[in-house]
């Protein structure tokens, strides 16, 4: 999901399109596979009562292209997701820091970028329960069951509604450690 900055001079609003800083976005970021659920949370997210104009964003490369096919034939009658392909670091931090949410929906991981990403960014997260998951976010994230779509609901709107606590942040990070987990924190918490 990391990719190289961008070398020109665009800001990363321009880049993501449409979404401002006031927006209601929730952001699903990753990559195109089955096994990271994004085709179950496309229903989940219809049964959470959100925004008539919220913008639902997946992010991650088009490594399934096939599943990315099926994924873009989704219709709602709430929302209309949008998915983004190939976006740099600066992007990917624009979006983790307009997000009203971040969820994290994987079934597999190794050691989630994503859940990095979030956690330096500060971002508000709802993560399905999954070890790697919670290894890197600890307490700073709300938990869903994927298989579980009432669960999801309640613990969206628990999650949506919260404020991430500092203190639960600095804790967080200090558990974190490697050089280039630290570069990668360094980078998306800078300002």
């Amino acid at each position: 999901m990391i990719n190289n900055l961008h070398k020109d001079n665009t800001s990363s609003l321009e880049r993501c399109g449409d979404i401002g800083k006031n927006d209601y976005v929730i952001f699903i970021p990753g990559s195109y596979y089955r096994y990271k659920k994004c085709h179950v949370l496309l229903n989940y997210i219809e049964a959470v009562k959100i925004p008539p104009n919220a913008k639902v964003l997946f992010a991650g490369d088009g490594a399934d292209k096939k599943y990315l096919s099926q994924l873009r034939q989704y219709k709602s009658k709430v929302y209309q997701p949008i998915f983004k392909i190939s976006m740099d670091m600066q992007e990917m931090k624009f979006l983790y820091k307009v997000a009203k949410l971040v969820i994290l929906s994987s079934q597999v991981e190794a050691c989630p970028n994503v859940a990095l990403e979030a956690l330096a960014n500060k971002s508000n997260v709802l993560a399905n329960n999954i070890p790697p998951y919670q290894e890197i976010l600890g307490d700073f994230a709300t938990y869903f069951d994927i298989n579980d779509k009432d669960d999801f609901v309640k613990k969206f709107k628990t999650a949506v509604s919260s404020v991430p606590d500092t203190a639960v942040h600095l804790k967080q990070m200090k558990k974190i450690s490697g050089s280039s987990i630290l570069d990668l924190l360094k980078f998306f918490e800078s300002e």
